[in-house]
C-alpha cells in the first residue's frame, strides 16, 4: 500500500453570489445556516418574502430575493425582529398557521378574459402603423414629443434633475395628488410611487381620452378597455389563446409587463421577431424601450375618441375644454358656499348624540352638521383645524364607531406630546401635554357603547390638530400658522399602531377617500382642507365633506355641479 505524504492542497471555497441593484446597493448570499438580515440575497430571502406575504403582510412584498428596508420592516412588523433567526422563524410559522387561507381568487374579482374570440385568426399588427387620424396616432405623436423631458440622470438649470416640475404636474393632473416640491425634488419616485403607468395615462389624457390613474389600486380607470392575458383553461387550447392575445396588441396600446415592477409602456410598433417597440416612463427617464410580447400580461386600449359627457355648469362658471366647467375668476369656494362669520354651536347643542351605527348614508347624515368649530372657539384648534376635522370625519364616515376606535388607537400611539404657538406668533414651542387628553378614556368608552356626542368629535378634532402640529415639527415641515403641512397629514394617516395585528388602521380607511388642500378664496393659495370620498352611489369621488360652516348648513355636499368648485380648486392631496 502506497502512502502519499505530500501536503494536501487547500480547498477552494465556493465564491459567494452577489446581486447589485441599479441604485448601487449590493446584496450577498448568506452562509447556509446564518440568520437572514438586511443586505442578504438569494433563494432563502425569496422564501422569506413569500412567507411574510402568506402571514398576511399588506401590501404584499415584491418577491425579488433581496432583503432590503421593506422586507426588514415587514419582518420586524410581524415577528418583532429585524433578523430572521430561530425565534423569528417560530413566530412567523405561528402567524402563517393562523392566517386565512385563499384559493387564489379574491371575492368579487372576475377571471381574466379576452374579448369575444372571433371565428377567424386575430389579425396581427406587425409592421402596421396606427390608422390616420386615430386616437392611437395622436397618442404616439404626443408620447414621442415627451421623450427626454423628464430625466433624473441629468441636472437642470436650477440644480435639480431635469423635468421635476413637469413630473410634479403629471402626478397632479393624472392622479389628483400633487407631491410637494420637497419630495419630488428629492426623488423622481415620490412616496416610492413608480410612474410608468401614470405617464401612460398622462399621454392618453393629452390625446383626448377620459382616463385617470387610481393610486390606491395601481391601475388606469376611465374610457379604456383593460384586456387581461388569457387564463389557463386547457393545455390543448392554451397556446392558441396566448397567440391570439399577443396578435391583438397594436400601436397605441398601453401594455403591462411581467416582472417585479409590473411595468407599463406605450406600444409604438409591433415587430416580426415577437417584440414591441415602446415609449416608457420611469426608465428612470421618459425614453424608448423594447419588450417581448411573451412578457405582456395585459393591455389598456381607449374605447373610442368621444369626449367626456358635459357636466352641468354651476352658476357663474364658464365652459372649458372637454365639457368640464370651472369657477370664473370672480368666484370662490368661500363666497359660493361658506358662511363668512359663523356662529359656533352652543355648549348644550354639543351634548347631542351622534349615531354612527347605521350604514354609510346614515353616518353621513350624522356628520352633516359636524364642523371644525365648537362651542369654545380658539384660534389654534378651531379656526385652523380643517385638516384635523377632515381626519375625524373620514374615520366616522368610512368606519362608524369602529373607525373612531381605530382613530383613538392612532391618537394613543402618537401620545400626548404637543407643541404650542409662540407668543410672538412665529412658529411653535414644546408644550406640556394636549388639552383634553384626559377625556380620551370616556370617548373611548362611548365609542364602544355607540353613545358618542358632538362634543366627543370636537375633542378628538382638537387632539388630532395638536398632534398634527407635533408631526410637522418632527418631520421638519415648513408651513404657515393657518394651514397644516400636507406631508404632516400624510404621515399621520400612515401611522403604524403598536397593537399586534393592526396594520396602519387610518390608511386602510383613507385609501377609499382623500384629504385635499384647496384654494378656498380663488387667489392661487392653497389654504383649506376638505375630504373627498365616494358616497356609495356611483364611481369616484362624488361627495365632499367641508369642515368650515356652509351656507346650506350641511357639511356634506353631493351635488355634482357644486363638486366642480372643489375639484378645480385642489392644489394638493394627501393620498
Amino acid at each position: 500500500m502506497r502512502v502519499d505524504n505530500r501536503p494536501a492542497q487547500p480547498s477552494v471555497a465556493a465564491s459567494t453570489r452577489t446581486w447589485k441593484t441599479p441604485s448601487g446597493n449590493v446584496y450577498t448570499e448568506p452562509a447556509p445556516n446564518a440568520p437572514l438580515a438586511r443586505g442578504h440575497g438569494g433563494d432563502r430571502v425569496s422564501d422569506l418574502q413569500r412567507r411574510l406575504n402568506a402571514a398576511g403582510f399588506k401590501p404584499p412584498l415584491e418577491v425579488d430575493g433581496l432583503l432590503g428596508p421593506k422586507t426588514e420592516a415587514a419582518l420586524q412588523k410581524l415577528t418583532g425582529s429585524k433578523t430572521f433567526d430561530a425565534a423569528a422563524e417560530a413566530t412567523l410559522a405561528r402567524l402563517q398557521e393562523a392566517a386565512p387561507k385563499s384559493d387564489g381568487f379574491e371575492v368579487g374579482t372576475k377571471a381574466p378574459t379576452l374579448p369575444e374570440a372571433p371565428a377567424v385568426e386575430v389579425p396581427s399588427a406587425v409592421g402596421r402603423p396606427p390608422p390616420s387620424g386615430s386616437v392611437a396616432e395622436k397618442t404616439l405623436a404626443i408620447a414621442r414629443g415627451e421623450v427626454g423631458t423628464v430625466d433624473p440622470r441629468k441636472v437642470g438649470a436650477d440644480g435639480r434633475y431635469e423635468g421635476w416640475q413637469k413630473l410634479q404636474t403629471i402626478f397632479e393632473k393624472t392622479t389628483g395628488w400633487r407631491p410637494s416640491d420637497k419630495e419630488i425634488q428629492a426623488s423622481s419616485q415620490p412616496q416610492n410611487k413608480s410612474w410608468c403607468g401614470i405617464f401612460a395615462a398622462h399621454v392618453l389624457q393629452e390625446a383626448g381620452v377620459n382616463v385617470k390613474w387610481d393610486l390606491t389600486k395601481g391601475k388606469m380607470t376611465g374610457d379604456v378597455d383593460h384586456v387581461l392575458q388569457p387564463a389557463f383553461k386547457d393545455w390543448r387550447t392554451a397556446k392558441a389563446e396566448r397567440q391570439a392575445f399577443e396578435s391583438s396588441i397594436r400601436p397605441g396600446d398601453v401594455i403591462t409587463l411581467s416582472g417585479k415592477l409590473n411595468h407599463h409602456a406605450i406600444v409604438t410598433s409591433v415587430n416580426p421577431d415577437g417584440t414591441v417597440n415602446t415609449i416608457d416612463g420611469n426608465k428612470p427617464h421618459i425614453g424608448e424601450g423594447k419588450h417581448k410580447l411573451s412578457d405582456v400580461t395585459s393591455y389598456y386600449r381607449p374605447r373610442d375618441n368621444k369626449a367626456p359627457e358635459p357636466v352641468p355648469t354651476p352658476a357663474g362658471a364658464s365652459n372649458v375644454e372637454g365639457g368640464q366647467s370651472s369657477p370664473s375668476t370672480n368666484k370662490s369656494i368661500s363666497t359660493q358656499f361658506h358662511v363668512a362669520t359663523p356662529t359656533p354651536p352652543s355648549a348644550e347643542a354639543m351634548k347631542e348624540p351622534v349615531d354612527l351605527s347605521g350604514d354609510k348614508a346614515a353616518r353621513m347624515k350624522a356628520l352633516s352638521t359636524f364642523t371644525q368649530l365648537d362651542s369654545k372657539v380658539s384660534e389654534d384648534s378651531d379656526t385652523n383645524a380643517c385638516a384635523a376635522a377632515s381626519v375625524v370625519a373620514g374615520a366616522a364616515i368610512e368606519g362608524g364607531n369602529e373607525g373612531i376606535k381605530k382613530l383613538i388607537q392612532v391618537i394613543e400611539d402618537r401620545g400626548n406630546k404637543t407643541v404650542e404657538r409662540r407668543a410672538d406668533g412665529r412658529g411653535w414651542k414644546e408644550g406640556m401635554y394636549i388639552e383634553g387628553w384626559d377625556k380620551l378614556p370616556g370617548i373611548k368608552d362611548r365609542a364602544a357603547r355607540g353613545t358618542l356626542t358632538k362634543q366627543d368629535l370636537a375633542d378628538l378634532k382638537t387632539i388630532v390638530y395638536r398632534q398634527l402640529r407635533q408631526v410637522e415639527k418632527d418631520i421638519g415641515a415648513t408651513s404657515t400658522n393657518s394651514t397644516i403641512d400636507v406631508d404632516a397629514v400624510r404621515n399621520y394617516l400612515n401611522t403604524d399602531v403598536k397593537f399586534f395585528g393592526v396594520d396602519r388602521p387610518l390608511k386602510a380607511m383613507f385609501d377609499n377617500m382623500n384629504v385635499k388642500l384647496v384654494d378656498i378664496d380663488g387667489n392661487g393659495t392653497a389654504d383649506h382642507f376638505v375630504l373627498m370620498f365616494n358616497d356609495g352611489t356611483g364611481k369616484g369621488e362624488n361627495a365632499v365633506y367641508d369642515p368650515w360652516p356652509t351656507r346650506s348648513g350641511n357639511q356634506i355636499n353631493r351635488n355634482q355641479a357644486d363638486l366642480l368648485w372643489y375639484h378645480h380648486a385642489v392644489k394638493n392631496a394627501v393620498r
